[in-house]
């Protein structure tokens, strides 16, 4: 129900207690936090995967949607646990070239006050030998239903001496964080 939300603001004006949180590292099960009778059940949010869906990964949560990798079908689906809408995207042509050699990252938001329409943000490192590493973006809009162009830029190698080992500059895996307008690994 979309007043939801604006009914639990009202009710809960300055302290919203935590209705729950998304464990997204095990099976991305809902853990509930509120005692009894406020408690949510852990099996309202869900997901229901097709049996061909494989192999999955947690990129991530935010305004209310979950972003899952599907390895297998080189998927993105954009899951709103509250009213189990399912969106699927195919993954575009220059991040899965990538894909499935090395991490991939992504991030799901919206627009504030925007319930209907999202972004999915995705992040992909892409190497021909240590030295020489991309990493490639990809924005897409549920406005236009499409991918942008991939953006690509060149990620500076830095050897970094520890003791007795010596390792590349590191590409993080963590969720985004969003800082104002902008998304950061």
């Amino acid at each position: 129900d979309p007043a939801f939300c604006h009914r639990f603001r009202l009710r809960h004006r300055r302290n919203p207690p935590l209705l729950g949180f998304f464990d997204i590292f095990c099976n991305i099960s809902f853990i509930p936090t509120l005692e009894a009778p406020n408690r949510i059940p852990p099996g309202r949010f869900s997901l229901q995967l097709d049996h061909g869906d494989g192999d999955f990964m947690s990129l991530g949560c935010r305004h209310g949607l979950v972003l899952i990798y599907l390895r297998k079908r080189l998927q993105i689906l954009v899951w709103d646990p509250v009213t189990a809408d399912q969106h699927r995207l195919a993954i575009p042509p220059g991040v899965a070239a990538c894909g499935g050699k090395t991490p991939i990252n992504g991030a799901v938001l919206r627009a504030p006050g925007d319930v209907q329409h999202f972004q999915v943000v995705l992040v992909v490192r892409h190497s021909d030998d240590e030295q020489h590493t991309r990493v490639i973006a990809c924005v897409y809009s549920s406005k236009t239903g499409l991918w942008g162009d991939p953006i690509s830029t060149l990620f500076p190698y830095q050897a970094v001496e520890a003791d007795v080992f010596s390792f590349a500059t590191l590409i993080s895996t963590n969720v985004a964080v969003l800082a104002g307008d902008s998304l950061h690994w």
